[in-house]
């Protein structure tokens, strides 16, 4: 089950429940791979008329690799397939959210604000 407090999100497809995750590593890889920050390659998701399809694939693949290490570019294609592409860009924005949260959604209820932070 995908836990947002890690920056998880969670679908069903192909019979299974999948977790994404873009963690560390997946950040790393995914910059390792497109020779840019992992961010300036999630805005080319935005101009459908460019967009490359496997770069979504790719990039939905290191969001995969944390939680299953098993998939391999060929399956992660498969469940783009069953998921839907019209679905895989919302569930990479969510999970590039839950990794990169705003100052607010940070902070915890019962938790003391960081003085420093509300400066």
């Amino acid at each position: 089950m995908a836990n947002r407090q890690k920056g998880e999100t969670g679908f069903d497809a192909l019979g299974q429940t999948w977790t994404l995750r873009y963690g560390t590593n997946a950040l790393c890889e995914i910059e390792d791979l497109f020779g840019r920050s992992a961010l300036d390659v999630a805005r080319d998701f935005e101009d459908e008329t460019t967009v490359r399809i496997r770069s979504i694939r790719d990039f939905f693949l290191c969001g995969l690799k944390d939680h299953h290490p098993d998939v391999d570019a060929a399956k992660a294609g498969e469940i783009i397939d069953a998921l839907g592409l019209d679905r895989v860009g919302p569930k990479i924005g969510e999970a590039l959210a839950l990794a990169f949260p705003s100052p607010e959604d940070t902070h915890m209820p019962g938790k003391p604000l960081d003085p420093a932070a509300t400066v």
